[in-house]
């Protein structure tokens, strides 16, 4: 899972696509084999003495990309952050399955929990129990602020992948620089007509450096095609995690301080 960086090396080209159907890439009675907890940690059996936890014990675990003024706890400005485990990466390589387009509110006291936040774009989530509004569209939060092009309540991506080694599902939100590069990389598949599960990529940072501001952003290499055993295996995952929320994760750690709660892009020093 954790690697050092190295040269980027990109797979063969893509073929003519296949529309993959996860349903039927793998047999039913084959699925129906699988425990709950197999399920979401992506094993075949359930480890002994863990066999009655369920999906509902266990929560998806959030990447961080470390700014130099983020919240966690030891964290190394530039690496990227496993909350699971507590593991920093110089290097990540990883397989998209799905992504969600939310929006957060954040605090002004460094290290506060958001004032609010929604994980559609649509309304506030449950999380928040006063929100600024009922509804993101119309919200005063949501509007340019005078003299910028930016909101005070930001834009971001809630990106649902899998390392490409282990299989270990995460949640990373994007958001503010790093929105930019992953568009392109995500526009990649929207162009060719392809499943973000039909290719890796590996992922690093890179320093930027501006007058008053020093943050990190994330630099994509290119874009891996996998094999076609490969792509059936993560069509499996992604309908596995197809009705994972991004909210869910934030739930155990409302409490948890220091800690990075918007996990942003971009710092200001």
């Amino acid at each position: 899972m954790s690697k050092k960086p190295q040269q980027e090396n990109g797979g063969d080209q893509p073929q003519e696509r296949q529309v993959l159907d996860p349903a039927a890439s793998l047999a039913i009675s084959e699925v129906s084999e699988v425990s709950e907890i197999s399920e979401v940690i992506g094993h075949r059996h359930a480890p002994a003495g863990l066999e009655l936890l369920t999906h509902e014990d266990l929560a998806i675990p959030r990447l961080i990309l470390v700014q130099p003024t983020s919240q966690v706890e030891d964290g190394v400005a530039g690496s990227f952050y496993l909350n699971l485990t507590g593991e920093q990466m110089e290097e990540i390589e990883i397989v998209f399955l799905r992504l969600t387009k939310g929006r957060m509110l954040p605090s002004e006291i460094l290290g506060d929990k958001p004032l609010c936040g929604s994980p559609d774009r649509v309304r506030p989530s449950p999380r928040f129990e006063n929100p600024i509004s009922e509804k993101c569209e119309g919200c005063s939060m949501s509007v340019p602020v005078l003299g910028s092009r930016f909101s005070a309540c930001t834009k971001n991506y809630s990106l649902l992948c899998v390392f490409a080694d282990t299989r270990i599902p995460f949640w990373w939100t994007v958001k503010a620089t790093a929105l930019w590069p992953t568009q392109k990389v995500l526009t990649q598949f929207a162009f060719q007509d392809r499943n973000p599960y039909e290719a890796k990529v590996k992922v690093r940072t890179l320093l930027v450096t501006k007058p008053g501001k020093k943050y990190f952003v994330p630099v994509y290499g290119k874009l891996e095609w996998l094999s076609e055993e490969e792509k059936r295996e993560f069509a499996v995952l992604y309908q596995r995690y197809a009705g994972e929320n991004p909210d869910r994760i934030f739930e155990p750690e409302e409490e948890a301080k220091p800690f990075d709660w918007e996990g942003s892009e971009e710092e200001t020093i």
